[in-house]
């Protein structure tokens, strides 16, 4: 086989970064002799006019599918994510080389439109980019907060620490997602059986039994006529009502997606009533868990504020992050800050206090993590206990008019027969 040249960026037993070139029958063979002599290959590349392989060709058709949009997905599940970061930290923590370990992981990965981005950010990082550089160019994919937590792990040299990091990470905020699921999974479910069965005793039960009324020439009962004057009110201004409908979302959601109107309705939200305290936790669990990975990497802490008020999902507490990080940029505190702006709870004052008085700031941020982490989890499994009474009323309240409006009818047509 012909001998080729390889051009090749690697770190040497001293932990410097060194470049030259090294002749091989093929790239893996480089890659070899380079771990050989000690070193830990970042990129290694065929010199120009030079292939050390030709990509195969299901690579290429979803590289070509991707740009297309032919035929694949452009979505990318948080548990993708998970997975993705998981098995790269898994092949860097056994010594593979990230570039070797890029390249393993895009060829197990399923989705085809994420597996042509992993493939981008192997070739980027095989020409020389930074890792960070690298997942940067995805935003839509990688968060800003991702991609700089790279960034510190490679100034380091923690990257394998970083991928710890980020694992618990994802792996809490999938947890507490789920656990949400599971709390309003059952009322959802009973109320969407409650709607259907409303709507076949409207559309089938009732118009039967309203005809042998008017056989009879007896007026119905007043909580069936209210059941079909509802019916058919619904019926004949059916499309009056979509567009009403679609016209007062359409003006919430512009509303909701204004400079000042997304701020007002995230704030609104955190006062909602059994939702509102949970939607805070996650919020704080979500802020405390981006600035806690970004500090205890190395980023400034202003810098960590911004990334994470970006993370919080609840635009209010975001605000008051930004006025955190502008407070900080000040030389004022962070807990002073959030003290005077008294949407934060006194807890997490007390404890990011404590953590700047004793310089450990991060191991605060842990515990207000596993704090509130307790909390969403004790209040997602009270949610169903708390939503059944409210749920109970409701049902019954529901099928007392139901059955008013069935069996009334019945009743009187029994009486008819006996006269």
């Amino acid at each position: 086989m012909k001998t080729m040249s390889f051009r090749h960026k690697s770190r040497n037993t001293a932990g410097e970064i060194i470049s030259g070139v090294v002749s091989a029958e093929t790239r893996e063979k480089a890659l070899q002799g380079l771990e050989a002599r000690g070193y830990v290959p970042i990129a290694v590349i065929a010199e120009a006019g030079q292939s050390s392989a030709p990509k195969s060709l299901l690579q290429t058709d979803l590289k070509d599918l991707a740009k297309m949009n032919l035929g694949v997905s452009k979505k990318v599940t948080q548990e993708e994510i998970l997975i993705f970061t998981r098995d790269l930290a898994t092949i860097i923590q056994a010594g593979v080389p990230i570039v070797t370990g890029l390249r393993d992981v895009a060829d197990s990965l399923n989705n085809p439109y994420f597996k042509s981005i992993v493939q981008g950010v192997y070739e980027d990082v095989q020409g020389g980019a930074r890792l960070s550089e690298a997942f940067a160019k995805h935003p839509k994919v990688f968060p800003e907060h991702y991609s700089n937590s790279f960034g510190t792990g490679e100034q380091a040299g923690r990257i394998e620490k970083i991928l710890t990091r980020m694992v618990s990470s994802m792996e809490r905020d999938l947890a507490t997602a789920e656990s949400v699921k599971q709390a309003v999974r059952y009322p959802i479910i009973v109320l969407c059986f409650l709607v259907l069965a409303f709507l076949v005793i409207v559309t089938v039960v009732i118009p039967k039994i309203s005809k042998v009324f008017q056989n009879f020439g007896t007026d119905l009962p007043l909580p069936t006529r209210i059941i079909i004057g509802t019916g058919e009110f619904a019926a004949q201004n059916g499309l009056l009502i979509l567009a009403v409908f679609t016209a007062l979302s359409a003006l919430f959601w512009r509303y909701k997606n204004s400079k000042n109107g997304r701020p007002a309705v995230d704030a609104w939200k955190l006062k909602v009533p059994l939702f509102g305290g949970l939607l805070k936790k996650i919020a704080l669990v979500r802020f405390a868990g981006t600035l806690q990975a970004l500090y205890a990497s190395g980023v400034v802490l202003t810098d960590g504020l911004e990334i994470s008020a970006r993370v919080t999902g609840n635009a209010a507490i975001a605000a008051a992050v930004r006025r955190a990080a502008a407070g900080v940029r000040q030389g004022r505190r962070m807990s002073d800050v959030f003290a005077e702006i008294k949407l934060f709870p006194p807890l997490l004052n007390r404890m990011i206090l404590m953590g700047e008085t004793t310089g450990s700031l991060d191991a605060m941020l842990e515990q207000v993590i596993q704090h509130y982490e307790r909390e969403i989890k004790r209040t997602t499994s009270s949610m169903t206990t708390l939503i059944e009474p409210f749920l109970t009323i409701f049902m019954g309240v529901m099928i007392l008019v139901l059955a008013l409006g069935v069996f009334l009818p019945m009743w009187n047509v029994m009486s008819l027969f006996k006269h």
